[in-house]
């Protein structure tokens, strides 16, 4: 289906952002296979786009967990020292390679640098992750390296029970495929796409909103139906929406539902009125406006082309 989308609409500005939905869709498959947090680090260059107001864009909240947020605020040393951003992003930059790395306070984690046509643009980190088997010991090498921290020993140990562990051969291995596969897709990578991806990313009220539009079928919800859900106003949600998507929520609807009317057009016989109706539409007329302006071509033309690069 990737390569039906990108020989029938690679000149199509209109057409919706598929890599920046493969970026996040590796993303959140890596992190559901693996159980670990993804955190990204981008490099500071970015942040001097007119884009941007402040340096909040610029990561992704994996860092900002229980454990983490115990450790930096502890009354005797503050923070880590920027251990991610110079000493890690910095090796990330020099290997290109996955790797893992133990930080000063004991706890492992998974680098990974992202390439963009050759260029090192940022560092993204899987974790947490327990340097012993054993939970227990695991926590007490922790401990020795940041008692003297002062922190609540009750209270990091408790953030600590959510850390996995996996072998260091695991952790290649699955740090290798996570490359490979976002390498596969880095150099369609544009400013646009990674400066959405971070905005993304640091939205959690906008990852809801997609992790639930990925579940709905064909029953597209309203933005009312989703600002209820998430519990906030219409209005907040549409301009947050709009904000960290550069869309309007109904919109990025229209396009979800002619990306299915592609897919029942390629893989099913079913009559173009019966699709429109499948995807929300009850003028046919009306659908195929809306397909044409966002495709380039009809329903029908797509449904001819498709048929005909399935057969090459």
């Amino acid at each position: 289906m990737n390569r039906l989308y990108n020989e029938l609409f690679n000149n199509n500005e209109k057409f919706y952002d598929q890599d920046n939905y493969q970026f996040q869709e590796i993303i959140n498959a890596f992190e559901l296979v693996s159980k670990l947090t993804v955190c990204i680090l981008f490099k500071t260059h970015y942040e001097n786009k007119p884009f941007y107001k402040t340096k909040i864009f610029l990561e992704r909240n994996g860092h900002f967990n229980s454990f983490c947020s115990l450790i930096k605020s502890s009354p005797l040393v503050k923070g880590c020292a920027g251990y991610d951003g110079i000493q890690r992003a910095r090796k990330a930059a020099v290997l290109r390679k996955p790797f893992v790395d133990e930080c000063p306070c004991g706890v492992v984690e998974l680098i990974i640098p992202l390439i963009v046509r050759s260029e090192f643009v940022g560092t993204i980190f899987c974790g947490q992750i327990r340097k012993c088997k054993n939970r227990f010991k695991g926590f007490e090498y922790v401990w020795d390296k940041v008692k003297t921290r002062g922190c609540n020993r009750e209270k990091l140990q408790q953030a600590f029970t959510d850390f996995h562990y996996y072998t260091e051969a695991e952790l290649f291995l699955m740090g290798n495929l996570f490359f490979c596969a976002l390498s596969n897709i880095a150099d369609s990578l544009d400013d646009v796409t990674i400066e959405r991806t971070i905005k993304l990313q640091q939205n959690n009220l906008v990852k809801e909103t997609l992790a639930i539009l990925q579940d709905v079928g064909n029953s597209f919800p309203t933005a009312g139906e989703i600002s209820r859900k998430l519990g906030i106003t219409q209005e907040y949600f549409s301009r947050l929406f709009k904000k960290v998507m550069n869309k309007n929520f109904i919109t990025y609807i229209t396009e979800l539902r002619i990306a299915r009317a592609q897919e029942l057009l390629t893989n099913t016989t079913l009559p173009i009125i019966d699709i429109a109706a499948e995807v929300g539409y009850e003028r046919q007329s009306y659908f195929t406006k809306k397909f044409k302006e966002l495709s380039g071509i009809t329903p029908r033309q797509f449904r001819a082309s498709s048929s005909l690069l399935s057969k090459r």
